[in-house]
C-alpha cells in the first residue's frame, strides 16, 4: 500500500508489532528482576522467545480457524520484529 510515493504499513501489522514489543519488553523485565546476573545474550533471548511464541501460536490459530481469520505470515513477522525491539529496548533500559 502506498500513499503519494510513501510506503504505509497496516494498522494490523502495526498492532502486531506493538504486541511482539510489548511481549518482549515484560519477558525481559520479569527476566532483569529474578535474574538480573543472567547473561546480556540470554536476557535477549529469554525476552524475545515469549513473542515470536505468540506470533507463532497466533498464526497456527489462523490457519485452523480459516473462516473467521486469516493467516499470514507478515503478521508473524511483524510480531518478531516488534519482539526484536522490545527485547532491545529492555536491555538498552535496564543498562545493559
Amino acid at each position: 500500500m502506498a500513499v503519494a510515493g510513501r510506503a504505509v504499513i497496516a494498522r494490523d501489522k502495526q498492532l502486531h508489532a506493538a504486541g511482539g514489543a510489548a511481549i518482549a519488553f515484560a519477558a525481559g523485565l520479569i527476566v532483569h528482576v529474578a535474574a538480573p546476573a543472567t547473561p546480556l545474550w540470554l536476557q535477549f533471548i529469554a525476552a524475545l522467545a515469549p513473542a515470536v511464541s505468540a506470533g507463532l501460536i497466533k498464526e497456527a490459530y489462523d490457519l485452523r480457524h480459516r473462516d473467521s481469520h486469516t493467516p499470514d505470515p507478515h503478521d508473524f513477522l511483524a510480531t518478531a520484529l516488534g519482539g526484536v525491539a522490545g527485547a532491545i529496548t529492555i536491555n538498552v533500559l535496564m543498562g545493559f
